[in-house]
């Protein structure tokens, strides 16, 4: 696809096409770029419509998400540790770090290829308590859930359906929980599952704008 592509771009640019072969380029560009999208939004960016309420009020039925489905350059675009991160008692830089490493150590032992310099990209992505994921639903085949991450591979928590109730989360597997009051999903799901994570409401255009990641409330989620 890419060389024909290519030549095509090389004939625009010399003036050596005739007008009805341009034309004919910008009439085929479609299934040009067909496979291009396609590949795009199996592998890095797609995105979804909300069909329930369980993540209200920060997803709403009728909202369109973007789901970043993979993390390009692991190893580089990692937010890195300033001296005021180390210095400010409010800051959850330094914790989230601490999930980052300890998740991708754990996702090694279950056979994840380990992320180095020569990590193209990453999928599913790396995600964090507080993260919104896209996974196929466990309950209903062919559908999609939404939920927040409470707690991550290896680690104890307690469900919000029973906080006097102490689970532990499988190696590679997420806890998940909604934030709406009807039902939604909840409880561990194999990262298999992932789709990916939500980042963005890029529809209706009143509430467009970035999903907020909270971390979970102190002692809902621990490493042992």
């Amino acid at each position: 696809l890419s060389l024909p592509f290519l030549k095509l771009i090389a004939h625009l640019q010399d003036g050596s096409m005739s007008h009805s072969n341009v034309r004919k380029f910008y009439a085929s560009a479609p299934f040009l770029f067909t496979p291009l999208f396609i590949y795009v939004n199996d592998t890095f960016l797609t995105i979804r419509r909300i069909h329930d309420d369980s993540m209200s009020p920060v997803l709403k039925k009728g909202d369109v998400v973007l789901i970043k489905r993979s993390e390009i350059l692991p190893a580089y675009f990692q937010e890195k540790l300033t001296v005021h991160d180390l210095n400010d008692d409010d800051s959850n830089k330094i914790d989230e770090q601490n999930d980052r490493e300890k998740s991708i150590r754990i996702d090694e032992l279950s056979g994840k290829a380990p992320i180095d310099s020569l990590t193209l990209w990453r999928t599913p992505p790396v995600v964090m308590p507080g993260d919104i994921v896209a996974f196929k639903s466990p309950k209903e085949a062919n559908s999609v859930a939404f939920s927040r991450i409470l707690g991550l591979g290896n680690q104890r928590i307690r469900p919000k359906s029973s906080l006097h109730k102490i689970e532990r989360v499988n190696q590679y597997s997420l806890w998940v929980e909604s934030d709406g009051e009807t039902d939604g999903y909840y409880g561990q799901i194999s990262k298999k599952l992932i789709i990916g994570k939500v980042v963005k409401v890029i529809w209706p255009l009143s509430r467009k704008g970035d999903v907020p990641k909270p971390r979970p409330p102190l002692g809902r989620a621990w490493w042992p």
